[in-house]
């Protein structure tokens, strides 16, 4: 009878430990729902493999993805304008927050930027159906359209302002006051080099994690 009565103080006194490491236990195994999600749209510069379907390396998804920010997808092809991106883009129920990064490989129309891009992206972003959006300025070039596209970025500043999305230009650090590439900074004359992907990757990771706070 003696033992019975000790093994029942026992039992006492370690059930709060008990009730503890079950709900540590519990804790632990429930899925972490406290990462930032984004989708990526765009062309080559926001693309991860190339022309040829070999991997690109200046990307900056890869670097705005690292720690508490996940990359959940949209649609990203080498190329493509924005008429071809919004013919294939997607809802993206997952995703917190789009970025678009779109509008270079658009022709020009009289030697400035083509009208329709404006209409195209904020189509673009409306069939994502995120409401939480930023629009990307596009990468410099070193080509005889490098002041249209300075005219470019400007008009899609304008845009995101009139639309109330997060405007973000990630390239100020690697572009010339003229529109084009500093030295060292693109592979090619139109892609960034890993270095200045990164850059920019980290640009917009930080305006990711704002415009999922509320930031």
């Amino acid at each position: 009878m003696n033992g019975r009565r000790v093994w029942v103080r026992l039992t006492r006194s370690f059930a709060p430990l008990l009730l503890a490491s079950l709900l540590i236990a519990s804790c632990s195994s429930v899925p972490q729902t406290d990462r930032i999600r984004f989708g990526a749209i765009g062309d080559s510069i926001t693309a991860s493999t190339d022309r040829f379907g070999l991997p690109t390396h200046w990307t900056w998804v890869a670097t705005a993805a690292t720690g508490d920010v996940t990359d959940v997808g949209g649609y990203r092809h080498y190329g493509d304008t924005t008429a071809d991106i919004l013919r294939h883009v997607t809802p993206l129920p997952e995703a917190q927050v789009v970025v678009v990064m779109a509008g270079t490989n658009d022709a020009p129309v009289d030697d400035r930027p083509d009208p329709r891009t404006l209409t195209n992206i904020t189509a673009i972003f409306e069939k994502t159906g995120v409401p939480r959006r930023i629009l990307s300025a596009v990468a410099p070039r070193n080509d005889d359209r490098a002041a249209e596209t300075l005219q470019l970025n400007a008009d899609l500043r304008q845009l995101a302002r009139r639309s109330g999305w997060r405007w973000v230009d990630p390239w100020t650090e690697v572009r010339t006051a003229d529109g084009r590439w500093r030295p060292h900074t693109s592979v090619d004359g139109i892609h960034p080099t890993p270095a200045s992907g990164r850059i920019a990757g980290d640009v917009l990771r930080a305006a990711i994690v704002k415009t999922a706070t509320g930031g």
